[in-house]
């Protein structure tokens, strides 16, 4: 104890071992061709100047995000390591049409694709990217205009024209 009170050494108060590596975690089954690893970020690629995709372990699930070439963060989602090679594979394919238009948000791009994908029978992914809508037809966009109508009752909708004017 006096050694480490007073900047003596300390190798006499602990055992000093050989650090040993950890062991390479073996490849996620989503692993193939187009995809790189670098410091446990998976990253999905099949062309130079696509979109591409990152993907993260986070427990069970892997965090995924879809960027565009320039570098915008198009999709993100989680899905289970089974699903990965396909979402991977068709928000790549969607990463064109949604870098040209930004007008959704990143979660429900990578919902809608997810769905998408669970409710599909072809098994090529980049055909049912190709082919399927990307939002769904009534669900209003950051930048569509709020309804007209209201659902209030006539006196609280007046209390709250009243208010505006103020």
């Amino acid at each position: 104890m006096d050694a480490a009170l007073n900047d003596g050494p300390l190798l006499d108060l602990f055992e000093v071992g050989t650090p040993e590596p950890l062991p390479e975690p073996a490849p996620p089954v989503f692993a193939g061709p187009g995809w790189t690893v670098h410091a446990h970020i998976w990253a999905y690629q099949p062309a130079p100047d696509d979109g591409f995709v990152t993907a993260v372990r986070l427990g069970d699930e892997w965090r995924i995000d879809l960027w565009s070439p320039a570098g915008p963060l198009l999709a993100r989602g989680t899905a289970p390591e089974n699903d990965v090679a396909a979402l991977a594979e068709a928000l790549v394919a969607r990463a064109p049409a949604w870098t040209a238009d930004r007008s959704d948000y990143a979660w429900r791009r990578f919902t809608d694709t997810a769905n998408a994908l669970q409710h599909t029978d072809d098994t090529s992914p980049r055909v049912r990217a190709a082919t399927t809508r990307t939002t769904t037809p009534h669900r209003p966009t950051p930048h569509t205009p709020p309804p007209t109508t209201s659902s209030l009752p006539a006196s609280a909708q007046t209390a709250l024209d009243r208010g505006r004017r103020r």
